[in-house]
């Protein structure tokens, strides 16, 4: 007899002859139909848990958001160390506000005395393969003052979105321990809608916020004198030059130079992975940035440039062995 003919041959017996059964057994025993049927909805609730987890398993807050970025690249979980560095610098925040019918809620960020990363989830919008985020569309000001943010997301869900605010405060006084931040976002999401992405539309909608944060101290090394390679804009080939000065911290990699006539080196066009900069860990797994930029020094006439590139996770100093720019290997330990 096949198993399935043996399961509907079960299902067939008289309830009268189960119950018969049942009493004369020396011990009470929990009917074959109810076993089946247990069984089943036990499988069920375990399906439905594991459907739970998954759906906030990684933009449930800004920790897990980062663990599950670190491990899609690394196939590796954080070390328990680099976890703890993360949580040092969280806080939540949980606020939301709808317009247009698309909900935005300030979830929660982490913020260092220097830089700050706040993740947002959006609910309600149409989600499309090309898009485009703008950071034009973002005005964030801290204690009055305007901050330049860097914009980044991903959908993770059919209308939910995931946004990452990345933003520098260095200018901020010393020893700052709360900063008031009011935030207001309208036209920051674009759909293109054919090939050439000539014909647009703009989410609609606008969404405004005021929170506080708490600065938190980081870790921050200095490295002097380091031998880099660059690109010669003049001449189309790569070159050594001095980097005078090369800040590491959890939050971002920072570097002084003489860009020379023209701004003739550069080190922009290195690297296939947002300029190959990243860090590595002692596990040998890979932090790279999501975002930087560079400005100039002095006056028109001083031809010297400073370039700073945001981590895409906090990063843990103690677990850094070196630091790679393109073609340059800058030992940390």
């Amino acid at each position: 007899m096949k198993s399935t003919d043996l399961y509907f041959s079960f299902n067939e017996v008289d309830d009268d002859i189960l119950e018969r059964s049942e009493r004369s057994a020396a011990h009470k025993v929990i009917p074959l139909r109810r076993r089946l049927v247990m069984a089943v909805a036990a499988v069920l609730v375990v399906v439905v848990l594991m459907g739970a987890a998954a759906v906030v398993s990684y933009w449930d807050n800004i920790q897990t958001w980062f663990a599950y970025e670190f491990e899609l690249r690394n196939n590796q979980e954080l070390s328990e160390g680099h976890k703890d560095l993360i949580e040092h610098l969280s806080q939540e925040i949980g606020i939301s506000k709808t317009s247009n019918d698309v909900t935005i809620t300030v979830d929660s960020a982490v913020v260092a005395e220097d830089s700050f990363k706040i993740m947002l989830v959006a609910e309600g919008i149409k989600n499309t393969v090309d898009y485009g985020l703008h950071d034009d569309g973002v005005v964030l000001t801290i204690n009055g003052e305007n901050k330049n943010t860097t914009v980044s997301g991903n959908f993770v869900g059919e209308n939910t979105f995931v946004i990452i605010l990345t933003g520098d405060i260095r200018d901020l006084e010393e020893n700052v321990e709360n900063v008031d931040v009011s935030l207001s976002m309208k036209g920051f999401l674009k759909y293109y809608l054919d090939y050439y992405r000539t014909n647009t539309e703009t989410l609609e909608g606008e969404w405004y916020f005021e929170f506080s944060m708490n600065c938190v101290d980081t870790k921050t090394k200095v490295i002097k004198n380091v031998e880099a390679i660059v690109y010669d804009e003049q001449t189309g080939e790569l070159t050594h030059i001095t980097l005078d000065k090369v800040e590491l911290t959890n939050m971002y990699l920072y570097f002084e130079y003489d860009a020379g006539e023209e701004w003739r080196y550069s080190v922009d066009t290195l690297g296939e992975d947002y300029y190959g900069v990243c860090a590595v860990l002692e596990s040998g797994q890979e932090v790279t940035i999501d975002s930087g930029h560079g400005s100039p020094l002095g006056d028109e006439s001083d031809t010297r440039i400073c370039e700073i590139f945001y981590w895409k996770i906090p990063i843990n100093i103690d677990e850094v062995v070196e630091i790679r720019i393109g073609d340059t290997v800058i030992p940390v330990k």
